[in-house]
């Protein structure tokens, strides 16, 4: 177990339990309550929904991060990085810096760097800042992107999960949650998630926490 990536887990649940449980909370009492406007109940909803996709986009940024930043704290070669990364450092270091066919001799320099067996990555070579850029919304897209980096293609492809003993397709629910998220975000008035919606999402995103958490761990230790 990485301690890191632990503490990240714990964390995340913490700030569910503050931020969405909180609004599941307040919607429980406020719709008992005589007279209370139906607005403030869905802006309440509308707000659970929001927070849940912020709270797992940076959650999913914070372990991807925290675990590259683990290999290099371990001092480990540049060939035990998983190839996709590396694969990825290099299309981006030659978009970067322009190098173009012509400038054959760097193109090598970066290679020999990225595929060494005896030489560290350091961490300004890798651009951990831009993966967390690109990856941006919790979309299955990104998440497929990300899981790429450490040699998962098609992450999503076939993955699901138990929720009150029923499967349900972690692909599916994340791009519900994606575009739940995005019309809210964008001002869709007519998009009014029910209080059933966003705990079966919650619900949804603890257990998928848990999971993903887990696969990229199993890599990380793999390459240490």
């Amino acid at each position: 177990m990485i301690i890191e990536l632990e503490e990240i887990k714990k964390n995340y649940k913490k700030v569910l339990d503050s931020d969405v449980r909180s609004l599941i909370s307040l919607h429980e009492k406020d719709r008992k309550t005589p007279g209370r406007p139906s607005k403030w109940l869905k802006a309440v909803n509308r707000s659970a929904i929001v927070l849940l996709a912020a709270n797992t986009e940076y959650y999913i940024e914070s372990l991807v991060c925290s675990s590259i930043k683990y290999l290099i704290s371990k001092n480990i070669k540049a060939t035990k990085y998983p190839e996709n990364l590396r694969l990825w450092i290099f299309n981006e270091s030659i978009q970067r810096k322009g190098i173009g066919i012509n400038k054959s001799k760097e193109i090598v320099e970066i290679s020999m760097k990225l595929w060494s067996e005896v030489r560290e990555l350091k961490e300004e070579e890798i651009n951990i800042k831009l993966i967390q850029e690109r990856f941006s919304n919790p979309t299955p897209e990104n998440i497929n992107w990300v899981m790429s980096l450490f040699g998962i293609n098609g992450y999503l492809s076939n993955l699901e999960i138990t929720i009150n003993k029923n499967r349900v397709q972690c692909k599916s629910l994340l791009g519900e949650l994606a575009r739940r998220r995005n019309k809210i975000a964008h001002g869709e008035i007519n998009e009014n998630p029910t209080i059933a919606d966003i705990k079966r999402l919650n619900r949804f995103c603890i257990l998928f926490s848990n999971q993903i958490k887990k696969d990229i761990e199993k890599i990380i230790l793999g390459c240490v």
